[in-house]
């Protein structure tokens, strides 16, 4: 039987050794169960890939647990898709196909 903290500690073993890829998408409503970065996401299965979906009311609390998302928002009121590694944000993306080519580049 495992207690939460080993858990916890194989989650933080596992996030540096692997330098995981992370995408944080800045949705402009808070029902995003049909966007089609969902159903990518869904469809594609990389490993160490962590997903932070930034709505309205989750945003300042999202920016004062992971504070690099701070700036990161939708841009001209549009659905946006960050994608970060070893601490290197790219440009961000508007499009399914824009992140998973991302993604896929690695």
């Amino acid at each position: 039987e495992y207690t939460p903290s080993a858990t916890f500690f194989l989650t933080a073993e596992s996030l540096r050794r692997r330098r995981p890829t992370t995408v944080v998408i800045a949705y402009t409503v808070e029902d995003f169960s049909g966007h089609p970065f969902e159903e990518m996401l869904r469809e594609t299965s990389i490993p160490a890939l962590y997903v932070h979906r930034k709505t309205p009311s989750n945003a300042k609390d999202l920016s004062m647990l992971l504070p690099w998302t701070k700036d990161m928002r939708s841009l001209d009121e549009r659905v946006t898709a960050y994608l970060c590694k070893e601490e290197t944000c790219r440009p961000p993306v508007y499009t399914r196909d824009d992140l998973k080519r991302l993604i896929l580049e690695g």
